[in-house]
């Protein structure tokens, strides 16, 4: 049956992290990011900001990392069903593992 068929099938969870990308056009506008791009920061503001987030942001290579290392590593077996950051396995907060709030978000997105 299909619970034969799919019981090896594993399933994680994960943060990548604040990535470099250019998703943060639909933060600030498509206008401001693309003005950002082609003639740099428009204020002091804009770049004691954005130069401070870069400390933070990682490469889309470092975001993609987790990932790769949960679709490809054979040592996370037994960590089956948990949440991941950073390559590490993460213990989730109370809020995440009530099974009653669980059920109920279940019942309204359905």
């Amino acid at each position: 049956g299909a619970s034969e068929k799919w019981r090896n099938l594993q399933a994680y969870s994960l943060h990548p992290g604040a990535v470099q990308t250019d998703l943060a056009r639909y933060l600030i506008g498509e206008k401001k990011f693309n003005d950002m791009k082609a003639n740099g920061f428009s204020s002091w503001q804009d770049k004691v900001v954005m130069e401070s987030l870069a400390k933070f942001v990682k490469t889309v290579q470092e975001g993609a990392s987790t990932q790769v290392y949960l679709a490809s590593s054979n040592a996370v077996g037994k960590d089956n069903g948990k949440y991941f950051s950073d390559g590490k396995v993460y213990k989730l907060g109370p809020f995440a593992t009530d099974q009653t709030k669980g059920e109920e978000l279940w019942d309204v997105s359905e």
